[in-house]
Parts: C-alpha cells; structure tokens; sequence
C-alpha cells in the first residue's frame, strides 16, 4: 500500500508550493511588436516559509500566451537582456526548476501521477503573473522531457488549470 504524504504534520518548509505576483506592470513592446514585455513581483512559499521574494521579474506577453521571459530556453538565460538582468531571470528558473524537484520528492512515486511534475512551478508562477494582470491568456512553459532528451516548450491552455 502506497504511503500518502501527511502535509498537516509537516515541517513548515513543507507542502505545495504557493506563489503570488503584485504589482504586474508593462514595460515596452519588442522591438518587432510581437509581444509586450512586462515585470511584476512575485513571492515563493512552501508551507509556511518563504522561499524567495523577488521584484521585477520579467514577463513576456504575446496575443495567445504569456511566459516567464527566459523560459524558452534551456538554460533559463533570456537573449537580449542587459547581463545583470538575465543573470537574475536565469536564477529565478533555475531556482522554480529546483522547486519542480523538491515537489516531486515530497510527492515520491506519486508525482508520475501529474503531467505538470516537470513544470509545475513555472507555471504556477506564471499563473500568478496573468492573475495579476487579470488575464486569460495561455501558459507557455519550457522542460526537458525525460524520455526524449528534448527540451520542450508547452503552452497550457488556461482552461487546463
């Protein structure tokens, strides 16, 4: 028999991951105006802890989807960007892939359950971002899948969430 996790008797660092996004503002438009580039703050807690409280992470928006900008590649290193600021966008993804990992150890075999185990706090975090914004738009999140060897991009239609 399978042993559930008992998250009413856990630490405080322990449980689903809980973010929020305030203060979602616009930037600028690309340069071809194909999206919009937005910055917006956002706090990471698991339980009762946080784990992190950034300001003006980045976003970017286009018509059918919004995402966190860096995360359509690999390495979380969003092109164009100043060095500083995408050192520090490439360390917020690093920091939600690491997030995707603690959930799924907490979760054990359980986690195969869930299609989003690879993803699940970029999109939680991009969620909160589109939340803020009060929009309807898609997620568009980026893993690398396990049994390809591909890195992925997805874009998770709001009603999937």
């Amino acid at each position: 028999m399978m042993k559930l996790p008992d998250f009413n008797s856990a630490p405080d660092n322990v449980g689903p991951l809980l973010v929020t996004a305030t203060n979602a503002r616009y930037l600028m438009d690309f340069p071809d105006g194909s999206e919009k580039l937005y910055a917006a703050d956002v706090e990471v807690r698991r339980g009762e802890s946080l784990l992190r409280r950034d300001e003006a992470i980045l976003f970017s928006e286009g018509t059918t989807a919004a995402l966190i900008y860096g995360v359509e590649f690999e390495d979380g290193y969003p092109q164009g960007l100043a060095r500083e600021f995408a050192t520090e966008q490439q360390d917020f993804i690093k920091f939600l892939r690491e997030q995707n990992h603690e959930t799924n150890v907490m979760l054990g075999s359980l986690s195969g359950l869930f299609s989003s185990r690879f993803y699940s706090s970029e999109l939680l975090v991009t969620r909160a971002f589109l939340a803020a914004r009060n929009s309807s738009l898609d997620a568009l999140v980026g893993y690398r899948d396990d049994q390809t060897g591909q890195y992925v991009r997805l874009i998770v239609g709001s009603e999937d969430a």
